[in-house]
């Protein structure tokens, strides 16, 4: 039997791939494709109908961008180096 153009197996990957996703991605992802609904804390639902990135890096780039907090290192070396000009782009390239 088909579910959605897949086979059960697909189907059974799909999930096991959606149960891995952290509750508070899944939060997060459920906010934003609908903003007028709350989003549920049911696992046992059947996944939001969202259209994903076609690869792991582009999930992990959606996710990523959406992050507002600077880590916490960045304001500590701010204050130990306050006479120097930070930038943190190219510092963290050098890693």
């Amino acid at each position: 039997m088909k579910k959605n153009g897949i086979t059960n197996a697909e189907y059974f990957l799909l999930m096991g791939i959606y149960n891995a996703i952290p509750k508070d991605w899944k939060n997060l992802l459920r906010t934003q494709s609908n903003s007028s609904n709350v989003a549920s804390s049911n696992d046992n639902a059947d996944p939001p109908d969202l259209s994903l990135p076609s690869s792991s890096r582009g999930v992990y780039w959606d996710l990523v961008e959406k992050i507002k907090i600077a880590p916490t290192t960045e304001s500590k070396y701010e204050d130990i180096f306050s006479a120097h000009d930070l930038r943190w782009e190219q510092l963290y390239l050098l890693v």
